[in-house]
């Protein structure tokens, strides 16, 4: 996945990462790190009460730029996020595909 910026950008995949930026500082990677099935993992957490391979925060913004992404290539042109308030601006049309409507009875 590519990130574009206002100083440049950053591609990552599993395990490694190119930029534009010459010198950019990278986190360390966390120890006993495993690119293993997340899915598997989150089950062992719930059952063990323990902390997940990749923290929370990072899934989430993970899987936030991904349906960012697809909701910006559904409706072919670019939308602008706003990462505090977690919409997009001004553009009612994209903000109504980040929730699913429920069934009747049904709710999160």
């Amino acid at each position: 996945m590519k990130f574009l910026g206002e100083k440049g950008w950053i591609k990552v995949s599993r395990g490694n990462y190119d930029t534009s930026i010459a010198d950019l500082q990278i986190g360390k990677e966390p120890e006993n790190f495993s690119f293993g099935a997340h899915h598997v993992d989150f089950i062992d957490c719930i059952r063990k009460r323990k902390d997940p391979i990749v923290p929370v925060e990072v899934g989430h913004s993970t899987c936030s730029a991904c349906t960012i992404g697809n909701i910006a290539h559904e409706l072919n042109r670019p939308l602008k996020w706003d990462p505090i308030a977690q919409v997009f601006q001004n553009d009612w049309e994209a903000n109504s595909k980040l929730h699913y409507v429920y069934e009747r009875g049904l709710s999160l």
